[in-house]
């Protein structure tokens, strides 16, 4: 199996998929982006839509995304180069017992939850560069993943 490297003017990131082929990868981007989005671009035009054969090396880790107030959990798959790394989002799931306790208008054990997290298939692995310190990861040129030991996911409730 081959990773390649899908870009295109609808979607505003580069996707990654593996495939065997080419014509294999187009047709597994089109299917899970999704016809509404595929539909707008003309497969026959090279400048709108780019699939390019990328090779990873092994770099694997995790990197949490920190909003405002919330975290979510990111695996490291691989990396291109010096600054291409490829990242997947985990699946990220609330231990049973756990349950927001909300007191007014405010959750007051908002701090003691617990999340199983744990590696997915079902999202879309893309790309992001590695930060000149190399201690975190950018996103959409704003957005900052942190690498860090263990995948940590968080959810503010009072928000």
């Amino acid at each position: 199996m081959t990773h390649f490297k899908i870009n295109s003017w609808a979607s505003d990131m580069n996707i990654v998929v593996e495939a065997e082929t080419r014509e294999m990868a187009i047709k597994i981007y089109s299917v899970n982006i999704g016809e509404a989005i595929f539909a707008k671009i003309n497969r026959d035009n090279p400048k709108e839509f780019r699939v390019q054969e990328v090779e990873y090396k092994d770099f694997t880790g995790f990197a949490n995304l920190y909003l405002h107030s919330d975290i979510v959990p990111f695996e490291i798959l691989g990396r291109r180069g010096k600054r291409d790394i490829l990242v997947r989002q985990m699946d990220a799931r609330l231990n049973q017992g756990w349950a927001p306790e909300f007191d007014a208008t405010r959750c007051t054990n908002n701090q003691t939850q617990s999340w199983a997290v744990t590696p997915s298939d079902t999202h879309f692995p893309f790309e992001v560069s590695m930060s000149r310190d190399k201690k975190s990861l950018i996103y959409k040129a704003s957005l900052k993943m942190k690498i860090q030991d263990l995948p940590r996911k968080f959810h503010d409730y009072n928000f």
